[in-house]
């Protein structure tokens, strides 16, 4: 008896999960789609690079030698190659 219960538990799950899947899937790529076409999400990015020199400036402003050399270091995501 318990094991029908658990076949049963098991069947279910199943087909909920690809309920759910195609939901996720429905989201992934509409969100896609928004960071591709968005005005937002370009200028958030300019915001993202300006506040990053802006930054950059300061510090060569009150740092006219640094001790050690410097690197800027950036993940390459949607934001770097677009």
């Amino acid at each position: 008896m318990i094991r029908n219960y658990f076949l049963l538990f098991v069947a279910f799950t199943f087909s909920c999960d690809k309920g759910n899947n195609q939901i996720d899937n429905e989201y992934k790529v509409q969100a896609q789609v928004w960071t591709q076409n968005a005005a937002e999400y370009r200028a958030l990015c300019y915001q993202a690079f300006n506040t990053a020199k802006i930054n950059l400036d300061v510090f060569f402003f009150f740092n006219k030698k640094p001790v050690k050399p410097l690197a800027i270091i950036a993940d390459v995501d949607e934001t770097v190659l677009d």
